[in-house]
């Protein structure tokens, strides 16, 4: 398995993430929870240890530019 950006780059993340999962993350945002902490209790932690952190680089990269434009930080 690659790892880090040159996983995400080459669209080599194994992983499936449900409906659920993503739902579960969204909802907790809307409460209020800090990013990181929501990104591990609803899919990191469901994550094989081995693709922990390209999955959340994935995130970081996909997701966080999301964030930081809705945020304006």
């Amino acid at each position: 398995m690659l790892k880090g950006g040159r996983a995400h780059a080459q669209e080599e993340l194994a992983i499936v993430i449900t409906a659920r999962r993503l739902l579960a993350l969204c909802a907790r945002l809307a409460r209020g929870n800090d990013f990181p902490r929501v990104l591990w209790a609803c899919i990191l932690n469901k994550v094989p240890p081995e693709d922990r952190k390209a999955t959340g680089e994935t995130f970081d990269h996909d997701v966080g530019l999301m964030r930081k434009q809705a945020t304006g930080t």
